[in-house]
């Protein structure tokens, strides 16, 4: 309803003239596959908790086909709307982005509609496989679990001498759903405000983005919901397991990225914080570096190395062993280490095959994943 809702207020703001408009489309997808090598499952999004790899070869967890559309009304103004379909939600569709764009300036462009949080570097493009070196992005440092907001993103390009800038802000309301696995029920973010900036800095070959995003957060979930009673039934209200359990959060999250090109090597690093002010949710610092070479101009191998530094959160012992469980579960974070070895070859300018094999060593030795995915990335 809400996204009908949104649409009717875009056309309802589009001139009304008998001017021609340009439409076009363009399509991209990914057939992604894959399986464990031992016990432990791999989820490749923090967001899809049923897009997960195990024992048994899968193609749901990560492929997904997207269809994009423009209406160009002038050289300034056009509506683009993109719908996107994944098997890790059985394949229902999407509609992630649906927003008006208008050029104020040669220097300022300004959204107005639904998108994605520009979290990441990759943010815009994060679906589109063949603008990415890696099968995904990786999956320890993309860890916001909720990225869908609607509300207005302006983007400002300047030069300070030599360096080329790009800076970015934002002000949303997010709806979105954090899905967990099932059985465990979805965490809503109803009416959540959230709001950003970033600074992209270009210099020759070097690259550097920093970024700040806050969100005050309406979180609804029934597995939330009930620790909340509980906490309170057995702490008392406005004790500290009552407000690490409440819905209304304050979250924020902080980014670095970096890229280095010479032509032949690179180098991606990206160093993230996710924070909750209260939230059960763990304190969580994350961070990569990728290195790849161009062999030839179809052939990219690349190395990953990753690390996760996380501080779970304090919590109370109730005594309960299946409250205790589902507090644990909530406030645990991850230490560990990881190393992904990959490569790519364009087959064509449209059509890119990749195929990596990965492996993450956790500091209480039960949950160690490796992970051997291919995939075919291709636009049209």
């Amino acid at each position: 309803m809400k996204n009908k809702l949104l649409a009717a207020a875009i056309i309802a703001a589009l001139p009304l003239t008998s001017q021609a408009v340009d439409f076009s489309y363009k399509g991209f997808g990914s057939l992604v596959g894959g399986l464990t090598t031992d016990k432990a499952d791999y989820q490749p999004s923090v967001k899809h908790g049923d897009g997960y790899y195990d024992q048994s070869f899968d193609i749901d967890a990560e492929s997904r086909l997207a269809v994009q559309f423009t209406a160009q009304f002038n050289s300034d103004l056009s509506v683009v709307g993109q719908v996107i379909t994944r098997g890790a939600r059985d394949w229902e569709l999407e509609l992630p982005w649906l927003y008006v764009n208008y050029q104020a300036t040669d220097a300022v462009q300004i959204r107005v509609g639904r998108m994605k949080a520009p979290y990441y570097p990759y943010s815009d493009f994060q679906d589109v496989g063949l603008t990415l070196p890696w099968i995904s992005a990786p999956t320890n440092a993309y860890i916001v679990p909720a990225d869908h907001i609607t509300g207005i993103n302006v983007l400002t390009t300047f030069s300070t001498g030599a360096i080329d800038h790009t800076l970015e802000m934002y002000a949303s309301v997010m709806e979105d759903t954090l899905e967990l696995r099932s059985p465990t029920p979805d965490i809503a973010f109803d009416d959540s405000e959230v709001y950003g900036v970033s600074l992209t800095s270009n210099y020759d070959w070097l690259t550097t983005r920093v970024t700040y995003n806050e969100g005050h957060l309406d979180l609804d979930s029934d597995s939330l919901e009930g620790l909340n009673a509980a906490a309170v039934g057995i702490f008392g209200a406005g004790s500290s397991m009552d407000k690490k359990t409440k819905g209304d959060q304050l979250g924020i999250f902080m980014g670095f990225h970096a890229r280095a090109d010479f032509e032949k090597v690179f180098f991606i690093a990206e160093y993230n914080i996710l924070t909750f002010d209260d939230l059960l949710f763990p304190h969580q610092e994350r961070a990569y570096i990728t290195t790849g070479y161009r062999v030839t101009e179809k052939f990219t191998p690349y190395l990953t190395l990753s690390k996760n530094d996380d501080n779970n959160t304090t919590v109370t012992a109730t005594g309960d062993p299946a409250l205790d469980a589902g507090f644990n579960a909530l406030s645990a974070g991850s230490n560990a280490e990881g190393w992904a070895i990959g490569g790519r070859y364009d087959l064509t300018s449209d059509i890119a095959l990749k195929a990596e094999y990965s492996s993450t060593d956790y500091d209480n030795n039960v949950n160690d994943e490796n992970t051997f995915r291919f995939a075919v990335d291709f636009i049209f």
